[in-house]
């Protein structure tokens, strides 16, 4: 392995989540749904990866039963991702959606979900509610890694990606 260093990168990792929706920070607020999704670490420079969450209200007063479909590029701070669909009273709803972090300790992430939306009956649908994620480091884990690369940097900046069998690319 001459030449080439660890380059510690999440480049490539692949994290599932079914996290709690509580309506306040504490946990043991209200819960009112889910978050389910994936998580995929595709920046190079581990400056953030793609997500795609269903957020699944099952508590949430008028919204109960409905979801909205979400998908774009995690980077912090000041995350915006894209709502692109949504069912029940959240039906054909597109906008977007903000995450910020309230507190994360090794055990425990809460952060604050800020949604701007428009539905089928085109009003302007504005929600607020806290993401409660326990991460695979944990116990009783919501969010698990199910795959991750090992990545090498060599001299040249071509990546080596180690699994079943090499595979090599260069940047341009």
């Amino acid at each position: 392995m001459h030449g080439r260093r660890r380059t510690g990168s999440t480049f490539g990792n692949l994290k599932v989540f079914d996290n709690a929706l509580r309506e306040g920070a504490d946990p043991s607020s209200t819960l009112i749904g889910r978050a389910r999704g994936l998580g995929v670490f595709a920046s190079l420079d581990n400056s953030g990866g793609v997500t795609t969450i269903e957020f699944v209200f099952s508590n949430y007063g008028n919204y109960s039963g409905s979801t909205l479909a979400t998908l774009g590029h995690l980077a912090f701070p000041g995350s915006e991702r894209s709502i692109v669909g949504g069912t029940g009273v959240l039906r054909f709803a597109r906008g977007y959606f903000t995450t910020e972090i309230i507190s994360s300790t090794s055990d425990y992430l809460v952060a604050l979900i800020d949604i701007d939306a428009g539905a089928a009956d085109d009003k302007l649908t504005h929600l607020q509610f806290y993401l409660h994620e326990v991460p695979s480091s944990a116990p009783n884990a919501t969010t698990v890694k199910v795959a991750g690369l090992n990545v090498y940097v060599t001299a040249n900046t071509e990546l080596l990606w180690h699994r079943h069998k090499m595979l090599s690319f260069t940047h341009y």
